[in-house]
């Protein structure tokens, strides 16, 4: 005699607490996200024609045969998946890049599955089938039974069963953040939750973990002011040859490159930026015209001769700053740290570094200044090294 043995089917909730995050897209069904991928398309090319006539076609209101196929898919992408923003095309668009090339990766999956010589992404230029497949796709051709699949990026799962197969857990985005896992608890003890594995039971809140994305700062020029002999304070051209051996050439008035062995100066070479009696400016310009995306300066200071700090710090209507060239003035900068003197930032035989979130490329200029009643160039003097340009 056989018995027949039962397994009660239980359905299980999943609830997402996402921390500030959110997810691609968390849509009801497939329709609800081609509406919404149309709906992007059509206000990318800012389209006179009607959303309902550009998803549907001419007096249509459902399918997915509209002019956006029609009319306007040249524009959707041009072969290649991109790399970078490329307003060119609704795949790489700045609005749009980040929230749709899962779907267009899908497309990439669901075209080789289709056919494993074919792709969606072609480096030479070719979309007639990408765009076919797509089009396919869109209206569900039945030839394919590929067509009832979805991007999984933009259905998170919401409930789950005691014996549905394996889950993979949908990652979420938030702008300025690395997603780190799904933990079952707001402390994020214990290790991640990828997958909600078949025999799974009971209900599930899962608790998005951020950790910021500081990106760091790309650094584009280096100048230690190299290693060659003493120059002149004279007004004109300055060329040095820094250890990394770039060779730079800057118009200057009052400034030398030298070298000490004493504290906190070591041996190394520098800028010298001097003033006195005959002659109140000292300056030095930095032509970063053509350094595109720059975004930040950096350089330490000190003083010529430690042992008269105080008379520098104190020359009356001194004056130590970064300046920029606006039309024909030059406008003083401030720190990074709203200072806009750096004479009260020397320091007793030590190198202060002081930093100036810039608005990109230009002419800038180094500018010590001050009614200084020294009688030799040694006095109220100024040093400057290890000058850096981020962007």
């Amino acid at each position: 005699m056989l018995t027949a043995k039962w397994l009660l089917i239980e359905t299980y909730a999943i609830n997402y607490e996402l921390n500030g995050g959110a997810f691609l897209g968390d849509y009801a069904n497939k329709n609800a996200l081609l509406d919404a991928f149309l709906t992007d398309f059509h206000t990318y090319l800012e389209s006179t024609d009607s959303l309902s006539d550009f998803m549907h076609g001419a007096g249509k209101t459902e399918g997915y045969a509209g002019l956006w196929y029609s009319d306007n898919r040249a524009k959707i992408y041009n072969g290649p998946r991109p790399e970078a923003v490329d307003e060119a095309y609704f795949i790489s668009a700045a609005a749009y890049m980040d929230k749709w090339l899962p779907f267009f990766d899908f497309m990439e999956y669901l075209v080789n599955k289709i056919n494993t010589t074919q792709h969606f992404y072609d480096v030479a230029g070719k979309t007639y089938t990408g765009l076919l497949r797509l089009s396919e796709y869109m209206k569900n051709d039945p030839v394919r039974s590929q067509h009832a699949e979805v991007p999984g990026e933009y259905f998170p799962v919401k409930a789950y069963q005691n014996i549905s197969d394996d889950i993979t857990l949908v990652e979420p985005v938030r702008d300025g953040y690395i997603f780190d896992g799904w933990y079952d608890n707001p402390e994020f003890t214990g290790e991640p939750i990828v997958t909600i594995v078949k025999g799974s039971t009971g209900n599930l809140t899962l608790y998005a973990k951020w950790t910021a994305d500081v990106q760091l700062p790309e650094m584009i020029i280096d100048w230690d002011f190299g290693t060659v002999a003493k120059t002149g304070y004279a007004a004109g051209d300055l060329t040095w040859t820094n250890s990394d051996s770039t060779e730079v050439t800057a118009n200057k008035d009052r400034t030398q490159i030298n070298s000490s062995d004493y504290a906190p100066h070591n041996g190394e070479h520098f800028l010298v930026l001097s003033i006195r009696d005959t002659a109140s400016e000292a300056w030095i310009e930095l032509d970063f015209t053509t350094l595109t995306g720059m975004n930040k300066i950096s350089f330490e200071i000190n003083v010529w001769n430690n042992s008269l700090l105080a008379t520098v710090k104190d020359t009356p209507n001194g004056l130590f700053i970064l300046q920029v060239k606006d039309g024909e003035n030059w406008v003083n900068l401030q720190t990074t740290n709203a200072e806009a003197n750096l004479l009260p930032l020397l320091t007793f035989e030590e190198y202060v570094e002081v930093a100036f979130d810039v608005a990109g490329p230009g002419l800038y200029r180094i500018m010590y200044s001050g009614d200084s009643t020294a009688t030799s160039n040694t006095i109220t003097a100024v040093t400057v090294d290890n000058l850096k340009v981020f962007k």
